[in-house]
């Protein structure tokens, strides 16, 4: 594919513009002066838009694109950032490209200036950065305790791996410590009528949490990382003024001692956790005051979100 970054003076750059005019007649001066018609830092952006474009095209850049081609470009675009800005930045980006083709220009297209309206007007409803006020890692943590699961497992969470069942949620583990390549595991995680239930705080997160293919994104392409976990929940207990050696790791040995409390057999415990030796489950279900104790009463405490309409997708 013939594309690189708009760099003044890149040969590959002038031979790309002169492919999109499908001519050789401009000099490599007269490429540069066009290029330098916008701001260094303009141009890298658009480069970058470009770019992105032309690797989802999949097509020569003398090819005339469709208005129905820009147009889905830029509503998958949409769908997987959220983002206005970066939407409307790429339209630019293509816009100033198509204007040095003969071909008619699609983003002069009513349908195209009329989906760029409507992303300006819309102001969806999702939790972002540090807007979430603890959203996240609330949410986490109520999934942490409900499915028995390290923190690792939670934050590497897929939406795909969520399902709404009757009653609560199927929580789908694909990999964990004791299941490298086996088959997923299916955690059922049933739900209460009450405020602290997980399964309703999880469901709320996932209505407002930002569109990406993970439950904790950091960013949207990336899962939230473990430090970054542990780091907002500090701030939570922080804010609830509860002790600071209450781990995220305390919660799924909360769940499995409340779990041997509540009499349920060892080996359900054991697959339930997904550990392999009762040695190992001897230690997450040692009463420790410097997590369990704590972690296991949380429920009652963590600040719950009003209500809201139940998921029906994932």
């Amino acid at each position: 594919m013939l594309f690189e970054f708009f760099i003044p003076g890149n040969a590959k750059t002038t031979r790309l513009i002169q492919d999109l005019v499908a001519s050789s007649a401009f000099p490599k001066l007269t490429i540069d002066t066009i290029i330098a018609s916008r701001e260094s830092s303009t141009m890298e952006a658009y480069s970058r838009a470009i770019k992105k474009w032309h690797e989802w095209r999949q097509r020569p850049p003398s090819s005339p694109a469709s208005t129905e081609e820009v147009l889905n470009y830029l509503t998958e675009l949409l769908d997987s950032t959220s983002s206005a800005a970066t939407v409307q930045a790429a339209a630019s980006a293509l816009a100033w490209f198509f204007k040095l083709s003969p071909s008619p220009n699609p983003c002069d297209s009513y349908w195209i200036k009329t989906f760029l309206e409507g992303v300006r007007r819309s102001k969806p409803d999702r939790y972002t950065g540090r807007r979430s006020e603890g959203a996240t890692v609330l949410a986490l943590v109520g999934l942490l305790y409900a499915a028995c699961l390290r923190p690792s497992e939670g934050v590497l969470l897929l939406r795909t791996a969520v399902s709404v069942v009757p009653g609560g949620l199927l929580i789908s583990v694909a990999k964990d410590k004791t299941n490298k390549k086996g088959p997923p595991r299916q955690i059922p995680i049933q739900g209460r009528d009450e405020e602290g239930c997980p399964v309703r705080i999880l469901k709320d997160w996932l209505q407002k949490a930002p569109r990406s293919r993970y439950v904790f994104p950091n960013f949207l392409k990336n899962p939230m990382t473990y430090d970054s976990a542990r780091r907002e929940w500090r701030i939570l207990i922080s804010k609830l003024g509860l002790p600071d050696n209450v781990t995220l790791h305390g919660f799924q040995e909360s769940a499995a001692t409340d779990a041997i409390k509540d009499g349920a057999p060892l080996d359900e415990v054991m697959r339930f956790g997904r550990w392999k030796q009762p040695k190992t489950l001897e230690a997450y279900i040692e009463v420790s005051p410097a997590t369990t104790p704590t972690a296991s009463s949380l429920s009652n405490r963590l600040p719950c979100p009003q209500k809201k309409e139940e998921v029906h997708e994932t």
